[in-house]
């Protein structure tokens, strides 16, 4: 299991914890995104939260650049 731990782009004073589901050029299966799938760009990663359809993660503002997390 990886973890992904970054600011939230909602609120840059809050700090979130995701799954990383998938890297760049894998194919992701989304839950509520505009697009049923999304292929990962260069890159970035696809972030999910444990609590699927109520998480603010990547099928809420899509994949995520792998330099934005913070260590």
């Amino acid at each position: 299991i990886t973890l992904f731990y970054s600011r939230s782009p909602k609120n840059p004073e809050q700090k979130i914890i995701k799954r990383v589901i998938a890297l760049e050029g894998d194919i992701v299966k989304t839950i509520g995104h505009k697009n049923r799938y999304v292929k990962v760009p260069r890159g970035h990663i696809w972030v999910e939260g444990d609590h699927h359809g109520h998480s603010f993660d990547s099928n809420s503002f899509g994949p995520v650049s792998h330099l934005v997390s913070c260590y």
